[in-house]
């Protein structure tokens, strides 16, 4: 039941970083979206 435990917080935990990177990607992409329109 622990190791149940153990792989779900793992995989929750790798569910969370992949949502960061994926608004870390669109966060990036405003930025230079906003600077294009700038110049």
């Amino acid at each position: 039941m622990r190791r149940f435990i153990n792989r779900h917080r793992s995989s929750a935990s790798l569910r969370a970083i992949l949502t960061t990177c994926d608004v870390n990607m669109m966060m990036a992409r405003e930025k230079a979206d906003s600077a294009g329109k700038m110049e």
